[in-house]
């Protein structure tokens, strides 16, 4: 976690392995991070805690994104998949092929339609 404005790193947290994506949480205090692993952990900005590990992806995470109220958490993979998560609980709401490879791009539009793109050269609402 950087401070932008004169460069200072604020928070470090280690992984076991590359990571693809990070976004925040719309409230500002949590950030989502995925990776080759095929997990995407939670982490609280302020104690650097993990707050949630989602782990039951079919490929490494490429793509990650909180709807607008902060209660679901999609992950895209390279494998084409879309994972809704009810990220507190760790619950899948649901899962589906979104693209023929990896599901690049997906990001909640404001009334909590997914839009996403992917390597298929198809973006998709």
């Amino acid at each position: 976690l950087w401070e932008a404005a004169h460069g200072h790193v604020l928070h470090q947290w280690d992984f076991s392995c590359p990571l693809n994506c990070v976004t925040f949480h719309p409230k500002g205090q949590l950030v989502a991070i995925g990776g080759w692993d095929r997990s995407v952990t939670v982490l609280d900005t302020n104690g650097m805690n993990k707050i949630s590990v989602m782990e039951d992806h079919d490929a490494s995470i490429h793509c990650i994104s909180f709807s607008s109220t902060g209660k679901v958490l999609a992950a895209g993979t390279l494998a084409g998949s879309i994972t809704l998560w009810s990220w507190q609980e760790t619950i899948i709401q649901g899962s589906f092929k979104a693209h023929s490879g990896c599901t690049s791009v997906a990001r909640f539009l404001s009334d909590e339609k997914l839009l996403t793109a992917g390597e298929d050269c198809k973006v998709q609402l």
